[in-house]
């Protein structure tokens, strides 16, 4: 639409993104001029497969995986000031299976951090990198 031109007359003085949320109470609107920057963090970690059955052969990429998790969950619940400038880090997605008996070459963790403060933001990049690696 916008390569077709829908964005140019009239010109818009304004543009809303809308979306819903579960911690909205229902018919109800808020409205904030930024909702926070983004930024993605994906994150792959690998090893040789090794069989299921053979845990002890190899290196779970899973289980690794579930401990940067763990990792990340404090990084703004223990490590950042929040009450300073809000900031969110999330893990939206971990794959890495490719069969229900084998332990997968690697992992891909998607997640997003989200803040106002751009030297939060900053900040958080790191410690997201030096809890991963």
């Amino acid at each position: 639409m916008i390569e077709e031109g829908a964005l140019e007359n009239p010109t818009p003085s304004a543009i809303f993104g809308c979306t819903s949320s579960p911690i909205l109470p229902a018919r109800s609107a808020t409205v904030r001029a930024d909702h926070g920057k983004r930024g993605r963090f994906p994150h792959r970690r690998a090893w040789p497969p090794d069989h299921g059955a053979l845990p002890w052969a190899g290196i779970d990429p899973i289980v690794v995986a579930s401990q940067i998790v763990l990792g990340l969950q404090t990084i703004a619940s223990r490590q950042v000031d929040v009450t300073a400038a809000p900031a969110i880090v999330t893990v939206g997605a971990i794959n890495g299976a490719c069969a229900f008996n084998i332990i997968p070459d690697s992992v891909v963790m998607l997640g997003t951090i989200r803040t106002f403060d751009t030297a939060m933001r900053s900040d958080i990049h790191q410690r997201v990198r030096r809890t991963a690696e």
